[in-house]
Parts: C-alpha cells; structure tokens; sequence
C-alpha cells in the first residue's frame, strides 16, 4: 500500500517543484500533480481506524454517537461504537449495563451504569491507531466473543469501540434497520 496526495502545485509544493503545466507553457500555475507519500510495506500496514459518527434511534429518540470505522471486506464502512458511550445512553433504560474491569471488561446487564466523565467526549476526527482487543469479555461472568478495538489516547488511556449489533446481541437488546428510522434500538 500507498499514500498518494493531489492538490495545487501554485508554488510548486507538491512533488517536483515546478510550478506550471504539463506542457510547461507556464499560464496556468495550477498543476494537479499526484505524489506519492510513503509506501507501507503489506507486512508493516499499521491498523488505523477513521472517525465517524452514527445517528441511531434510542426507543425513539434520536442520539448521534460519534465512533470510528473500518472498511470490511468488501469495502463498506462498519461503524463501531464507544463502550461507554453506549452505556451512558442506556442508562436508565431496561436495557442499562454496568461496565467494570477485572483484567477484561466485565458487562452486567440489568445494573445502572457508573459514569467515569469520558462518555461522549474527547476528540474523535481524523485517523486514529487501533489495536484488535483480543482479551476476554465477559457479560454476567460468561466470556463472549465480540469483535472490538482499542484506540488508546494520548495519555495512554484506551477506549474500546464494538459493533453496535453485537452488543445488542450479547445484552439483549434489539438493534436493527429500517428505510423509515434508519438504525434503531428498541430496549423493551
């Protein structure tokens, strides 16, 4: 893989140096000239995860989550979403969870969540790195296997991000789509 940059060459910033057209008859000092970056090595492509956001109906009512996306297979965006993000949404509904860690994160279905003041803050734009989360994470003491990541900030603090269908999944709340509301939850 590649990095690869247009953009106007009025100062000759991109790539050569000149400033001018192709045919270099200079009346036009806009040039789109593609450079290339860097080149990342197949075996050495770190994991980087884009921002997004997600408008999703909460039994109702409408919550625009910001969270990062991968591409999956096929090149469609799949939005994940931040853990606790999630659970301060659901708070107070019957779909609330508690979210604690014992060496992996521990979900407790039915429990009021304790806000620790990082819901639904923090900068999410641009590209950030991720790392696949591969410990176990447990839902009342059973290990469920849930594809996550984690995008650890600047203070080396991490968030992990889920597709939002798996959790609703393994908590038991219905997460699905329709042409009319677009993505929706429905706790009860």
């Amino acid at each position: 893989s590649s990095l690869w940059v247009w953009g106007l060459n009025d100062r000759g910033q991109l790539g050569n140096g000149f400033a001018g057209t192709v045919s270099d008859d200079r009346t036009s000092p806009y040039q789109p000239l593609p450079v290339q970056l860097f080149t990342i090595p197949p075996n050495a492509a770190p994991d980087m995860a884009y921002a997004s956001s997600q408008a999703v109906l909460v039994d109702g009512s409408a919550v625009q989550f910001p969270c990062y996306a991968l591409k999956d297979e096929n090149g469609n965006d799949t939005n994940y979403i931040k853990l606790r993000d999630l659970a301060i949404i659901l708070n107070g509904t019957a779909a609330q969870f508690e979210v604690e860690w014992d060496g992996s994160i521990s979900l407790a279905p039915g429990k009021r969540y304790s806000p620790n003041g990082s819901e639904l803050s923090g900068s999410r734009s641009g590209m950030a790195y991720y790392t696949v989360q591969t410990d176990p994470v447990k839902v009342n003491g059973q290990e469920v296997v849930l594809d996550s990541f984690v995008i650890t900030d600047t203070h080396g603090g991490g968030s992990t991000y889920f597709r939002l269908r798996d959790l609703g999944a393994a908590l038991g709340f219905t997460v699905d789509w329709s042409a009319e509301t677009g993505i929706y939850i429905q706790t009860q």
